[in-house]
């Protein structure tokens, strides 16, 4: 009784062709990449600016130095956030209804 409910057609496949379901991962995986080359980029960007906080001081650009302290408390919050039980949903809401809880290098200009 119960086996004829769970015996599975190997022939059904959401996908209409083996060409088709290629396209789709192929699509996919180009827009996965651009989301990671777009992250790294942010992140480096984010990297050299952190680097630079000694020097700016230095210098005496207090401004540029606390705006760059202040993207450091921001990842800092979301990082937080994020490991926090249903962060990940929570930090995806919150980066997206406020905007100038992103960092600097992850702002759309």
């Amino acid at each position: 009784m119960w086996s004829s409910c769970l015996k599975t057609n190997s022939t059904t496949s959401s996908a209409k062709s083996p060409d088709a379901s290629a396209e789709s991962r192929g699509g996919a995986l180009r827009r996965m990449n651009g989301f990671v080359g777009r992250m790294k980029a942010g992140l480096h960007v984010e990297w050299r600016e952190t680097r630079a906080i000694p020097g700016q001081l230095i210098r005496g650009e207090f401004r540029r130095a606390g705006e760059q302290v202040a993207d450091l408390g921001r990842m800092g919050f979301l990082a937080v956030l994020w490991v926090l039980p249903g962060g990940a949903v929570i930090s995806g809401v919150a980066v997206k209804l406020f905007r100038r809880i992103r960092p600097s290098a992850f702002r759309e200009t």
